[in-house]
């Protein structure tokens, strides 16, 4: 009957992985593109563990997509001016906690894996 708060982490070893795309994104090592990948495949991944198919999928889908394409062209721009600031690495690395926020709000739709 109380409020609920619920604090947001990111999935185990995205923040990791969210730095080191950046930092060879900014080095101009365009292995960044693999990294990302990674990234965007385990995030899917999480999509179709947690909502069972349907419209709530297909719903947490696109906002997942929306995110991740910001993250992509984020990633390209440092690439491409081969920096990368504090700021913009505090912003890269803010897409772990958004994009699990998703799954822990969707989480009672589905099998509850978080």
């Amino acid at each position: 009957e109380e409020p609920v708060i619920v604090v947001v982490s990111a999935l185990g070893g995205i923040t990791d992985k969210l730095i080191n795309t950046s930092q060879m994104a900014a080095n101009g090592d365009a292995e960044y593109e693999k990294e990302y990948r990674e990234i965007v495949n385990r995030h899917i991944e999480m999509v179709y563990t947690v909502i069972p198919a349907g419209e709530g999928r297909t719903v947490l889908l696109d906002k997942v997509n929306e995110l991740l394409s910001e993250l992509k062209d984020i990633f390209q721009g440092i690439y491409l001016i081969k920096d990368l600031s504090s700021k913009t690495s505090a912003t890269i690395v803010s897409y772990g906690e958004r994009l699990s926020f998703y799954y822990c709000g969707n989480a009672d739709k589905g099998s509850g894996v978080v």
